[in-house]
């Protein structure tokens, strides 16, 4: 989420407290806690519509855990939002594509998933194979 490889670098106040944020949703077993520590760091990373918070790793790993989090219970709308933003973000990152795709079955859209699926096979080659069975299945 941060990049630690300058420790001499400044961060802003809001990565600091999206990191402890995220840190703690990604060791929490309760999908509602996860949804209430994500919800938090989106709503600081978007205060003053700061284009460096609102496309950062940060953003990125709270909207996708907080998609996967929605996912489990049951907000499938909230969930696809969440992935789709994510992956404007960063759309080389495979697991918003495997959120998007659950989120899109889950609906009952096969067609968004098996896109979804599509940019994850290209976003990740190592989940091809896997992709291109959930694709066949979707597809039948």
């Amino acid at each position: 989420v941060l990049d630690v490889a300058t420790p001499e670098a400044e961060y802003p106040i809001e990565l600091l407290v999206a990191a402890s944020n995220i840190h703690q949703a990604e060791h929490t077993a309760s999908p509602a806690k996860k949804e209430e520590l994500m919800t938090s760091v989106v709503t600081d990373l978007s205060k003053n519509s700061n284009p460096a918070l609102m496309n950062s790793h940060a953003m990125f790993h709270a909207l996708t855990i907080r998609a996967d989090a929605r996912l489990d219970t049951n907000n499938i709308d909230g969930a696809i939002e969440d992935a789709r933003l994510a992956s404007k973000i960063f759309p080389s990152e495979g697991k918003v594509w495997r959120v998007l795709a659950s989120a899109e079955e889950q609906r009952g859209s096969f067609d968004g998933a098996i896109v979804a699926l599509g940019e994850l096979a290209r976003a990740d080659p190592s989940f091809a194979t896997k992709a291109k069975k959930e694709i066949e299945r979707l597809s039948s």
